[in-house]
């Protein structure tokens, strides 16, 4: 792909639409994850679109900024969605999330291949009553 920054835009729409069918074109299948949360490789690219796709409804995805460098390719983005789903063991609470990530990958011959993200987990966990292992919400 040679427009780096429609990657970033692919990034969105697929989880938007929680589209893994053409992954393969943009996605290196050994992909690596600098986040211990998700999976290596290709599989880790799916679990995360299924998790945020059966967590969460009505999803959107906003691409807020794109910026590529050499073989960096950074997108920040804005995710809104209903929780009605159970997403990293909290269970739905129909609670309406906004949230926002910063993802930066390496990108080779036009694939993602290795991959580091900063997501508001806070302030995503606070929406949705509380964070894994941590106190509940009041």
């Amino acid at each position: 792909m040679s427009d780096l920054k429609e990657i970033a835009h692919r990034y969105a729409r697929a989880l938007e639409q929680n589209d893994t069918s053409s992954l393969e074109e943009w996605v290196h299948p050994d992909i690596i994850q600098h986040n211990e949360f998700i999976p290596q490789g290709i599989a880790g690219v799916k679990h995360v679109l299924e998790s945020w796709g059966s967590a969460f409804s009505d999803r959107k995805v906003t691409v807020d900024d794109v910026i590529v460098g050499g073989d960096r390719l950074v997108g920040r983005y804005t995710f809104e969605g209903t929780h009605d789903g159970s997403f990293l063991g909290v269970k739905p609470t129909g609670n309406r999330i906004k949230t926002t990530s910063i993802e930066i990958w390496r990108v080779e011959d036009g694939r993602l291949v290795e991959h580091w993200n900063e997501i508001s987990s806070a302030e995503l966990f606070d929406q949705i009553g509380g964070r894994p292992g941590g106190p509940p919400k009041d």
